[in-house]
């Protein structure tokens, strides 16, 4: 065969560009798409009043964000019957990642009880779907309400003392209640329903930490509408004891010993350090764990008045420590610490039988660092019992208690120099005045009466 001169093989550019121009084409879709430019994330609209009830004379903000900006918003507001009370639409042209307003309100009176829906968007800047953004809808559902909760005292406590408790019964009338409390000016207390409904009943504590007293009740609904109600009681002032209290050197072996029992790998500087921290620290331990298990309770339907009967755990003992004693401990010339005594020292003989003089359940029963063994018994209402320095317990977390049970014995364990009961009396967890509740007059007259007085009123409110 003749072989033939000058033959080229020919190679096919051209279909070598068009794929070479594909996957390029494909390589820039796929990281456009990947690009910030391109993000598919919707804006977030966030409300503050997300209720079912709507007062138009509160400012409620809206804020709208998004990574790559907000581009536009609109606002349309409804009536039940499809009436357009509101249309805004509105290009953000400085491209904030954040706008914040408020809620638009209707030039028109909405009348109370009226219904309106609000459809907000947002777009953001953002070159997905084809380069429109990405667009969120949210829709709100309104009824209009523009009236605060009414409040009125039935009866009430007619004085309270500094350190002291006070009884207030009230009828609080609101559909749509979404807070209800009763303040001292510094710490709130959970009312209990009493007999019928809209009606309550709630212990309120002046409590020694506290200089002031202001008994407000306050009520909110879900529309944010407020009412605070300032309750008419006399003050009473009460002095408590100011102890100076000058340590020795003898005086840190309880010290050394519970620091040894209680923080082991603790190490202190010095003993004022040491005594500081187990004063005080430790206290303020021991304290909230007693908080929380007398202010954890079930607000449950009073039904009838609670009958209290005085309290007085240990028989034929003598008081050895006062209540609100505020304590100043001073070594070698320098206050190193200070506390407030916020129970009585009752002292029998060794291991003596402590009683429940009004049943209840218990709550706590613990070993904890300065009060020691301790038990706290909860009798509804708001109010406990607290039993400390126990050498033996006779009952356990969670048992009912009867009137007239044993519960403890006494004893000597925590910071207790010698056998004697540490007993307090609390309400939703703040430490009351103990003369009070030992005192089977002032129970009658600030508790019994005030319940009495309040079923009387209440039932014949409701014939």
């Amino acid at each position: 065969m003749a072989r033939i001169r000058g033959y080229r093989r020919k190679t096919n550019y051209k279909g070598f560009f068009v794929v070479l121009f594909l996957v390029a084409i494909g390589a820039l879709v796929y990281f456009a798409s990947q690009s910030e430019i391109f993000e598919k994330k919707s804006p977030e609209i966030i409300i503050e009043n997300t209720g079912n009830f709507w007062n138009p004379k509160t400012q409620t903000q809206i804020i709208l964000k998004d990574s790559s900006a907000i581009k536009s918003y609109s606002i349309l507001a409804t009536l039940e019957n499809g009436e357009k009370v509101l249309d805004i639409q509105e290009v953000v042209l400085d491209k904030p990642k954040e706008l914040k307003l408020f809620l638009p309100v209707p030039q028109r009176k909405l009348p109370e009880g009226a219904k309106i829906s609000y459809e907000i968007s947002a777009t953001d800047w953002s070159n997905s779907n084809f380069f429109s953004g990405n667009t969120t809808l949210k829709r709100l559902d309104f009824t209009i309400d523009t009236q605060a909760p009414k409040i009125e005292v039935i009866a009430s406590s007619f004085s309270i003392s500094y350190g002291g408790s006070a009884l207030i019964i009230f009828k609080a009338t609101e559909d749509n209640l979404k807070k209800l409390v009763v303040s001292n000016g510094v710490d709130e207390f959970v009312p209990f329903p009493y007999l019928k409904k809209d009606y309550y009943a709630t212990l309120v504590a002046w409590p020694v930490k506290n200089k002031s007293f202001t008994p407000l009740i306050i009520a909110q609904d879900g529309a944010n509408n407020q009412t605070r109600y300032q309750v008419a009681i006399v003050k009473k002032l009460k002095g408590y004891r100011d102890s100076t209290i000058r340590l020795q050197d003898k005086n840190f072996g309880k010290v050394d010993e519970l620091a040894q029992m209680l923080v082991p790998d603790m190490r202190f500087e010095s003993q004022s350090e040491k005594f500081r921290y187990i004063n005080e620290s430790i206290r303020e331990k021991d304290e909230k764990a007693i908080f929380d298990a007398s202010s954890h309770f079930e607000v449950n339907m009073i039904t009838r008045p609670i009958i209290f009967e005085r309290f007085y755990p240990l028989r034929g003992a003598q008081v050895v420590g006062s209540f609100g004693d505020s304590r100043h401990y001073y070594y070698k010339d320098k206050n190193i610490s200070n506390s407030y005594h916020l129970g009585l020292d009752m002292a029998s003989v060794a291991n003596a039988p402590i009683i429940a003089s009004n049943p209840g359940k218990i709550v706590l029963e613990q070993k904890l660092g300065i009060y020691g063994n301790t038990i706290v018994l909860y009798h509804g209402l708001g109010v406990s019992s607290l039993y400390s320095h126990i050498s033996n317990f006779k009952k356990a977390l969670g048992d009912d208690i009867r009137e007239g049970e044993v519960i403890a014995e006494s004893g000597s364990t925590g910071w207790a120099f010698g056998d004697h009961l540490h007993f307090g009396i609390l309400v939703q967890g703040q430490f009351v005045r103990l003369a009070e509740w030992m005192d089977g007059k002032w129970i009658k007259n600030n508790i019994t009466s005030v319940f009495q007085k309040g079923e009387k009123i209440i039932l014949r409110n409701q014939k």
